[in-house]
């Protein structure tokens, strides 16, 4: 880990140049893998301190900084806003490998048909249950959209009251409702 200090206007002291180094390890040792480069800049201006971060890593770069009338506020200041930065970045990707994982974890054997050997030479499909409809009657369009707006399921299948065809009607991604028929 390379960390650069550049000072204007400030003269930097031991007790800040040790607390920055301790707590750029400690975040080193967290958050990253392999190199670290970091340059701590200090500058005075007037009434105001000013303590800016300019981080590099193999994956990672990032400049931020912090504002105000104490020097020492200034780099606490900077430091957590790193900090919080990676923990926000190291939490994306965790969340992201155990829902990866989740989505996974439903798909460990695959499924054959009823009967069928798992060494057959075909690709393995899954086993089909037959179903029965829960309605025989027929039902109007509008009637079948208001049902599946208030259902969670993706799909209706009905026969049209107005016209004899077979109709499948499904919520597609972008909001709307589909419409699939069938003449008999």
């Amino acid at each position: 880990m390379n960390i650069t200090f550049v000072s204007r206007h400030y003269e930097l002291k031991n007790p800040q140049k040790s607390y920055i180094e301790k707590k750029l390890r400690s975040i080193r040792k967290r958050y990253f893998d392999k190199r670290l480069d970091v340059q701590v800049e200090l500058r005075s201006e007037k009434s105001r301190q000013r303590c800016e971060l300019n981080v590099r890593s193999d994956r990672f770069q990032e400049r931020l900084g912090s504002e105000s009338h104490d020097m020492q506020q200034s780099i606490v200041e900077a430091i957590d806003k790193l900090e919080m930065m990676l923990r926000k970045q190291h939490d994306k990707m965790v969340n992201r490998k155990r829902i990866e994982k989740r989505d996974l974890a439903g798909v460990a054997e695959p499924l054959t048909f009823a009967g069928e050997t798992k060494g057959g030479g075909a690709d393995p499909l899954p086993e089909i249950v037959e179903v029965q409809p829960t309605s025989a009657k027929p039902i109007s369009i509008p009637e079948a959209a208001t049902l599946l707006q208030e259902s969670d399921d993706h799909f209706i299948s009905f026969k049209d009251a107005r016209a004899d065809d077979f109709v499948v009607l499904y919520k597609r991604q972008d909001g709307k409702l589909g419409l699939i028929r069938h003449s008999s």
